[in-house]
């Protein structure tokens, strides 16, 4: 989140990094990174699919370890 608004602060939307990688990332458990990057470098804020689906993509992953813990007790 931080390379990214360092980035759209210059203007240069060629290098920066797209919303679709950032789910994504969130998908495979950075949900919690990349929610916490939103509100301290206050980046991403206004986007409502960010404010909505960043929270979601955090809960999925937390019943996704919570299955995988008790399938491997």
């Amino acid at each position: 989140m931080l390379h990214d608004k360092r980035i759209s602060n210059r203007h240069d939307a060629n290098v920066r990094i797209p919303e679709g990688v950032m789910f994504f990332m969130a998908t495979i458990f950075g949900s919690i990174g990349i929610y916490a990057g939103m509100f301290v470098f206050r980046h991403k804020t206004r986007k409502w699919y960010f404010v909505i689906g960043i929270p979601l993509l955090l809960i999925q992953n937390l019943a996704t370890l919570y299955i995988l813990q008790t399938l491997f007790k």
